[in-house]
């Protein structure tokens, strides 16, 4: 996977009818152990953003401690899928704009309404921008043959790449 493509699969768009993508972000709790939570992103090719309400427990383990470790995979076969780390960096979001990305990234059901969009904005949220300091990607979609047999050979830079300091 190279860096065009790990952009590329950050930054896709899904419809209703597709599960989409997710971020399992772990950040550390203070005794240094990791908790990971499964939540929405949005990824400009630069940064990658994470919304979260000021009273979650994330929150506070981020201003606390930036460092993350963060993976973003597509569940149906085959398997695709980035994982990096990074500095999680707290920033304004002037009228939700990031907030407001995140949201509508993820395609809802025709309930949701913009007064649900409203209310769940109206808790307060809390954006933290990551900057990327390494990550490895996977695209099982390239592998040619026998997969086993990939699995026992040296990594195949068709379909699995890693990266630092974009």
């Amino acid at each position: 996977m190279s860096r065009e493509e790990f952009d590329e699969f950050l930054s896709s768009e899904f419809s209703v009818n597709e599960d989409g993508l997710k971020a399992a972000v772990a950040s550390l709790r203070k005794d240094g152990s990791p908790f990971v939570v499964p939540m929405g992103f949005w990824y400009d090719k630069t940064f990658f953003y994470v919304s979260l309400s000021p009273t979650r427990g994330g929150t506070y383990r981020m201003r606390r401690d930036p460092r993350v470790s963060i993976s973003v995979f597509r569940h149906p076969s085959p398997a695709k899928m980035v994982t990096f780390t990074g500095l999680a960096k707290e920033i304004r979001d002037e009228n939700n704009e990031i907030s407001r990305k995140i949201y509508h990234r993820y395609p809802r059901p025709d309930s949701y309404t913009a007064d649900f969009e409203e209310n769940w904005l109206a808790a307060g949220k809390v954006v933290f921008q990551v900057e990327i300091l390494d990550w490895s990607g996977l695209d099982l979609a390239k592998v040619e043959g026998d997969l086993a047999r990939h699995a026992q050979t040296p990594a195949d830079k068709k379909f699995i790449a890693r990266g630092a300091n974009l």
